[in-house]
């Protein structure tokens, strides 16, 4: 979403448009009023709508006047700005304030779904699942960056099925033209993302696990951070994996004969995953949910073949046997299986047409949207 936000602004300022981003202040430490880029950035404190436990109580009360006090800012500050449209990015805590602040001002309003705010936050209380359902009804339109997700918002909301559409996020190919390869000893597997439950990495290391089984002469490569690294970790000690959990020069370490090799690099910015992509022999995402998969577009964009579970949207830009193979979702047999018979394709590089992705033409959509 970050990103997507962030290209956008780029795209609508290049267009000759005034824009601004209102986020949340989260962490904390982080500026109130900051230009990015030539954006203006503006932050402020949106606090939840529900109380989990009667032990933060006072925490509570404390949010809800922190939120009206966000909430007058807030309203000032679409009074002096005068926006012809607000684009509320997820479904978040921030939604109900600006939705609420819009409708007051009588701006039109739209909403752009991105993943959690479908697949996880409406269902986790029953005043989650009232305020999904209210905001989207007092949307002026909605778009979603699949039609998977749009779906399934829609069987939340099926109000929204005449105001509605799916637009996919995009990519900057030219980026990737004079990026290096990464050099690694051995041939590698790439995956990377944030190390949460639904993006499936135990999948793909058990998956690994097999293949090392066949003495494949593989390593992995898992970039990223998140919640569940230490139980990535402890697991491929489980599986018998060797492993490096942080090596900058990732050659130097001892590679046993059978057991292959995990690599933990740690988060890679941006220049790192295009190296680490260009250099790969395969991305896998063997993700149990993905609303969309950027990553996909990344690995097309660096010339390489994904192996995906068949999930969200990834069906609906992973072409199999052109761009890509899927694996049973949330099946780490049939991944290695579908892993293995990629890495015999000998087809050459992907020559994926992405000039219907670029951020450019993604942004033409939503200005479309706008306009309408």
């Amino acid at each position: 979403m970050q990103e997507a936000v962030s290209q956008l602004a780029q795209e609508f300022k290049t267009a000759g448009h005034d824009v601004s981003v209102l986020t949340n202040r989260y962490p904390r430490d982080l500026k109130r009023h900051e230009v990015i880029d030539g954006i203006p950035v503006e932050r402020m404190l949106f606090s939840g709508f529900y109380l989990s436990s009667l032990s933060y109580i006072l925490k509570y009360i404390a949010g809800w006047l922190i939120g009206f006090v966000n909430f007058f800012r807030l309203t000032l500050l679409l009074k002096k700005r005068k926006p012809d449209v607000v684009n509320i990015h997820f479904l978040g805590s921030q939604a109900p304030y600006a939705m609420l602040a819009s409708n007051l001002l009588k701006i039109r309003c739209i909403v752009s779904l991105h993943g959690d705010d479908v697949e996880g936050l409406p269902y986790r209380s029953g005043i989650n699942l009232w305020l999904f359902k209210r905001v989207l009804q007092a949307a002026d339109y909605v778009t979603a960056c699949s039609q998977y997700l749009l779906n399934e918002a829609t069987k939340l909301v099926p109000e929204i099925g005449s105001k509605s559409k799916a637009i996919w996020n995009g990519i900057n190919p030219e980026e990737y033209v004079n990026i290096k390869p990464y050099k690694h000893m051995r041939p590698y597997i790439f995956a990377a993302g944030r190390f949460v439950y639904k993006k499936g990495f135990d999948i793909l290391l058990r998956a690994y696990s097999l293949l090392s089984d066949r003495e494949e002469k593989i390593d992995l490569i898992l970039a990223g951070e998140g919640p569940e690294r230490e139980r990535l970790v402890e697991l491929a000690k489980e599986l018998g994996l060797s492993f490096a959990a942080k090596n900058p020069d990732m050659a130097t370490a001892d590679i046993g004969a059978n057991t292959g090799r995990v690599l933990f690099p740690g988060r890679a910015d941006r220049n790192e995953m295009k190296s680490l992509m260009k250099g790969c022999e395969l991305v896998v995402i063997p993700s149990r949910k993905e609303p969309f998969g950027i990553v996909a577009l990344e690995a097309f964009a660096a010339g390489k073949r994904v192996v995906a579970g068949k999930t969200g949207g990834l069906t609906e830009i992973i072409h199999e046997g052109t761009n890509g193979y899927f694996a049973e979702a949330e099946n780490a047999e049939d991944l290695a299986r579908v892993i293995m018979k990629a890495l015999a394709d000998n087809s050459g590089s992907v020559r994926t047409d992405l000039s219907d992705n670029t951020w450019e033409k993604v942004s033409l959509k939503y200005l479309k949207t706008f306009q309408r």
